[in-house]
């Protein structure tokens, strides 16, 4: 059997569907994964509520998903057989191919499954490549060296998470602006913490920094309190696709896809403790409706994840 998160079309969690659909098999150059756990981002909300204008209305069932975990189970002609049963991660840029990660199985390119360690878990696991990927991309884009600074606006989020552990294991001053409730998991992780309630963020964050930071992560919309606290033509890279008018920053386009080079480095830094995995909680495929309303109360922090388990 093979389940799936879907929809047929646009609306609020009660339009989820999970439906039996056709197993995937491999062809040339393919795995077949049994997904073990597949998280819900807030890309999945937005898609699933029909607020990307460029996506049309479904004419069939859209399968749910960027990101997976799970076991190769079957590989197709030219794979190494011996791959079969092991662990791997990755993620699909869904608005290109419109096949999800949220079923019981499905076909990847076997160079794009990156082979996991079995100490991290499925659900933890399942969180890391597309945030992971975005995060690394937006420094690579900046280019920031050892010794330079960085604010990073939502540090405390998916991809601002990562962002900041990446970014401190570069030797990267890190300023991170987020609510009250995240200075521990800031701090924690070797982060200066600026509260995003305070009268004077960019003062803070000068003051963290010993100066204006040389460049920005935005992972939340941008106002003046926190561009006065970035040095002028300072690089910034925003990854909710908003770029304040007339702010004075070189914004650099982010649009970030699959790197297996990049997800095999993130989870080997995971391995060793060097990037936080952060599970919100997990779900059953069946309970997918619930996840979405769960991963979109405030403050949700880490992911929620769907798990291919069924409910006995």
């Amino acid at each position: 059997m093979n389940r799936a998160v879907t929809v047929s079309r646009f609306g609020g969690p009660e339009v989820i569907e999970v439906v039996k659909i056709s197993m995937p098999h491999p062809g040339p150059g393919e795995a077949r994964v049994k997904v073990e756990a597949a998280s819900v981002h807030p890309v999945d909300l937005e898609t699933r509520a029909g607020r990307y204008g460029e996506l049309p209305e479904p004419s069939g069932r859209l399968v749910l998903g960027w990101d997976y975990a799970g076991r190769i189970d079957a590989v197709g002609p030219h794979v190494d057989a011996s791959l079969v049963g092991i662990t791997v991660t990755g993620w699909r840029y869904w608005f290109d191919t419109r096949e999800g990660t949220q079923a019981d199985y499905i076909v990847v390119p076997i160079e794009s499954a990156t082979p996991c360690p079995s100490s991290l878990s499925p659900a933890a696991l399942t969180t890391l490549p597309l945030n992971g990927n975005t995060a690394f991309q937006a420094l690579e884009l900046l280019g920031l060296q050892r010794g330079d600074t960085l604010a990073i606006l939502g540090a405390a989020g998916g991809i601002g998470g990562f962002a900041m552990d990446l970014a401190v294991h570069r030797g990267i001053a890190v300023a991170g602006i987020a609510d009250d409730s995240d200075r521990n998991f800031i701090e924690g992780r070797g982060g200066h913490f600026i509260s995003r309630t305070s009268r004077d963020v960019a003062g803070c964050l000068r003051r963290a920094l010993r100066g204006p930071a040389d460049a920005l992560i935005a992972t939340a919309p941008v106002d003046r309190s926190v561009l006065a606290g970035i040095e002028p033509g300072g690089a910034a890279v925003s990854a909710v696709g908003e770029r304040p008018a007339n702010s004075g920053l070189d914004w650099r386009f982010l649009n970030a896809h699959p790197n297996t080079d990049q997800t095999v480095e993130l989870v080997r830094m995971a391995e060793r403790g060097e990037i936080a995995l952060r599970v919100a909680g997990t779900i059953p495929f069946e309970d997918a409706a619930e996840a979405h309303r769960a991963a979109a109360r405030p403050g949700t922090r880490g992911r929620y994840v769907l798990t291919s388990t069924e409910r006995r």
